[in-house]
């Protein structure tokens, strides 16, 4: 009986030698993985803790060291959650600033909508559209994007408190990510939907300070935004004879009501510029506007300016600056204001002269020296 027990015994310790380093071993990685905070160091190091777990065969050591693998993951996401909730001067405020945005992207949904509409936002040929602003339906765009109406856009859009962020927060999300979306699928176990959802807006928005204006919910918002920062930079150092001060001036009034409504800003053409001014001067000698007339039509001016697309054209009288032109002119005219709301657009051109200032959009590829970051 002796021998036979030793026999035992030592079949159970062939058994069981291959494993006495597995412990060990994983246990070493679970402390890497947790000491490590640069987050794709920190992915790595889970990787090799995953590789050396996958090893392990036997079932009551390979639960127990599952059971220390989910507890290291879950004390590393409370310190990733902790050290966010501190950078981004509390969670709780980054999470308003998102509900927030929601809300302004609803009503920003709704304007629109009610601005392409043309059986709510007459079309300018219809009969009942000069019946006043009651009965052609600018009364009701008035309400949905002026500030002075309450649950429109503009004014939740002028209401932006800012937040102040260490920007080391992203490093923190970017780990919270790996580890809800890689870490623990990989264990058989779900992450957090509110992890990955966290991380994200703290991913989407790389910015010292945060509002309503710079915060992004997701990527596609994250690349508006950056395009529309490009698109002043452009903007501002544009140095050709046809685009003056005006047409900067006008470039920046168009460009703050599209970018408040949620469309991308447009940059300025010189080629375009040239061909409205041009028609403008034109039209304000005659003293009367057109499309098409006597200096051809928007296709051919442009043309002639050597631009090679195809160009939507708005033109106005009686204006006398180029806020005015927008807001007293164009913004109150159904036809003009979806043509400069309309999100094909890339690029326009303006031009001013007299009391006449005529805008063209097109969609064209930037230039070469468009800013890439």
């Amino acid at each position: 009986m002796r021998l036979a027990g030793a026999v035992a015994l030592g079949l159970l310790a062939l058994r069981a030698a291959p494993q006495e380093g597995e412990p060990v071993a994983v246990r070493a990685k679970i402390a890497v993985f947790v000491d490590t905070l640069e987050p794709k160091a920190a992915d790595k190091a889970f990787e090799e803790l995953h590789a050396a777990f996958a090893t392990v065969t036997e079932g009551d050591l390979k639960s127990t060291l599952r059971t220390e693998i989910l507890a290291a993951l879950k004390a590393v996401r409370e310190r990733r959650l902790k050290a966010i909730d501190a950078k981004v001067k509390s969670l709780a405020s980054l999470k308003a600033l998102a509900a927030t945005k929601v809300e302004l992207n609803r009503r920003r949904e709704a304007a629109i909508k009610a601005i392409l509409d043309p059986a709510l936002y007459l079309p300018e040929a219809n009969p009942d559209w000069k019946k006043g602003d009651a009965a052609n339906g600018q009364s009701k765009v008035d309400a949905l994007v002026l500030k002075a109406h309450p649950g429109s856009v503009e004014e939740l859009w002028s209401k932006s408190t800012p937040i102040e962020t260490d920007l080391t927060a992203l490093g923190d999300a970017e780990a919270l990510h790996d580890l809800a979306a890689k870490h623990l699928p990989s264990l058989g176990e779900k992450g957090e939907a509110e992890d990955l959802e966290l991380a994200r807006l703290v991913l989407s928005n790389p910015h010292a300070k945060l509002d309503l204006r710079t915060f992004a919910l997701d990527s596609r918002e994250a690349e508006t935004l950056s395009w529309n920062g490009r698109v002043e930079a452009y903007n501002a150092a544009l140095a050709d004879p046809g685009v003056g001060p005006a047409e900067k001036e006008h470039a920046l009034v168009m460009n703050a009501y599209r970018e408040m409504m949620g469309r991308r800003k447009l940059f300025l053409e010189a080629r375009l510029c040239r061909a409205t001014k041009k028609h403008s001067a034109a039209c304000d000698a005659a003293k009367k506007i057109w499309h098409d007339g006597p200096d051809g039509s928007a296709q051919s001016r442009a043309r002639e300016e050597g631009f090679p697309e195809a160009v939507g054209e708005n033109v106005a009288i009686s204006f006398a600056h180029p806020s005015e032109v927008w807001w007293k002119g164009w913004f109150r005219a159904s036809d003009h204001h979806r043509n400069a709301l309309s999100d094909k657009w890339t690029c326009m051109g303006y031009g001013y002269s007299g009391i006449v200032g005529t805008q063209n959009f097109s969609t064209l590829a930037p230039p070469k020296n468009f800013p890439t970051k």
